[in-house]
């Protein structure tokens, strides 16, 4: 995207660091204002204004606001990033007596006259705040078209849906989503398939055996692999980190998010 350059300028967003990312649930627009969506989004990605990201944790709606000539402006709702904002300790006073002194008179905007010529002298976004001004658009009926869906789940839901007698008042969506390429693939598959995944990479072709001091004449000590644990705690939550190192220095990370109060007690977990 054309602009100033980012070592001159660049936008940073005063989000108070203790705030939670908000996603907003996706508000649904009849056809008509969808297409206008659609057209707009199209014209950003070409100016590259905008990129699309695939996991956002900071999802705001679109909203479409009637032009005079009749034509749609699509805004977007930063309502929860708004609250998340932290004030401006050095505001500037001249905008509000600015904004005093233009009411009842007709106030000329340039970006609304000469929309998309101000791309030339934008500031760009610093890219640590880039994500937390995503904005979702209709979009999944398409990605669902060309790509495979698999539902993980241990619940029935290929019986039901697949099954007219049983579905009842689901047969409506049976029917929509038989035209999609859905397959149901139960829970404890996919853990027998991650735990025989976990055997062939971890398992050596030719295991070795460690002559201890006092293996003369005995059985020699198998190689063993050392497991290290820490966690932390904070009035954020909880969390574990552990890293298992095996015998030929292979090493596996893992870190997790505990969904329940913790302490830092080890003795307790």
């Amino acid at each position: 995207m054309p602009g100033i350059d980012p070592v001159v300028a660049l936008h940073n967003l005063y989000v108070d660091p203790n705030s939670s990312p908000m996603k907003q649930k996706k508000r649904l627009f009849n056809d008509k204002k969808n297409a206008a969506i659609r057209e707009e989004v199209q014209a950003l990605l070409k100016a590259q204004a905008i990129r699309e990201l695939k996991f956002p944790m900071w999802v705001a709606n679109v909203v479409l606001v009637r032009k005079p000539n009749g034509k749609w402006r699509m805004c977007t709702d930063f309502t929860n990033l708004n609250k998340a904002s932290l004030k401006d300790f050095y505001p500037l006073p001249c905008l509000g007596r600015l904004v005093d002194g233009s009411a009842g008179h007709e106030v000329f905007d340039f970006m609304d006259a000469s929309r998309g010529s101000i791309f030339d002298h934008q500031i760009r976004m610093a890219p640590v705040d880039e994500e937390k001004t995503t904005f979702i658009t209709e979009k999944l009926k398409a990605y669902f078209e060309s790509h495979p869906v698999q539902v993980v789940t241990n619940q029935p839901l290929k019986r039901v849906l697949t099954s007219p007698a049983l579905s009842g008042w689901l047969t409506t969506w049976a029917i929509e989503l038989s035209e999609f390429e859905i397959t149901y693939v139960p829970k404890i598959s996919i853990r027998a398939q991650a735990l025989a995944d976990f055997i062939t990479e971890c398992t050596t072709q030719n295991p070795q055996t460690i002559q201890g001091p006092d293996s003369v004449g005995s059985n020699p000590v198998k190689p063993e692999w050392t497991l290290f644990v820490d966690g932390a705690r904070n009035d954020q939550g909880a969390g574990v980190g552990v890293l298992i190192m095996g015998h030929q220095e292979e090493t596996m990370e893992y870190a997790l998010r505990f969904g329940f109060p913790a302490t830092n007690n080890e003795a307790e977990y």
